[in-house]
């Protein structure tokens, strides 16, 4: 609920295709940013389906890609970014145009984000990039300069309880919060017994 106004201010023109090619979701960890840019990326392809890392990885939406550290590994290769530009030359499967999601893109070695520089610089036809990064990026500025900056504010206490108690309702919610944060994804994701 936090990202609704957020939300609201930018579907529009991404579902038109007319913002940015290039998008820079920004902000703590365990906030909705990931939930953000999947909701924009299902606007952008015209998917009336809640989007979630799993249909993308399981091939379920063949017009997006989502780009993470490989298993066991902490940074995103120029392998990794070559592969995202050879995907999103390609002719839309629908129609609707491609969208690559890069979460952490603080995760991209410098070779990777030269290479991804490219794509942004001349991005194909109907094509969005999302990346997703925490609060201080180290991102160069080159990459910085090519895309428009999203800034995702932590929800105050009250908007996070009352959206954990809608999703798992319990008792010492607010005490976990005060402990670790109001980040409630992540918190959800944890879990109750986990934390307390």
């Amino acid at each position: 609920t936090w990202l609704n106004e957020l939300y609201k201010r930018l579907h529009k023109p991404i579902d038109d295709h007319q913002s940015a090619h290039g998008l820079l979701i920004k902000g703590d960890q365990g906030i909705g940013r990931a939930k953000l840019a999947l909701s924009l990326a299902a606007g952008f392809l015209s998917e009336n389906i809640d989007l979630d890392e799993e249909d993308i990885k399981e091939g379920k939406v063949p017009d997006c890609k989502m780009i993470n550290p490989d298993e066991g590994k902490k940074i995103i290769s120029i392998d990794q970014i070559r592969s995202l530009k050879s995907f999103m030359l390609l002719t839309s499967l629908k129609g609707k145009g491609k969208v690559a999601l890069i979460n952490p893109a603080d995760a991209m070695n410098r070779a990777a984000s030269n290479s991804l520089l490219k794509i942004l610089e001349e991005p194909p036809k109907d094509t969005l990039i999302i990346l997703i990064s925490g609060p201080n990026n180290n991102l160069p500025k080159t990459v910085i300069s090519r895309v428009q900056i999203i800034e995702v504010n932590r929800p105050t206490t009250e908007e996070t309880l009352s959206w954990l108690n809608a999703v798992n309702p319990q008792e010492g919610w607010r005490q976990i919060i005060e402990i670790f944060g109001s980040k409630p994804t992540l918190l959800n994701k944890l879990g109750f017994d986990y934390l307390n």
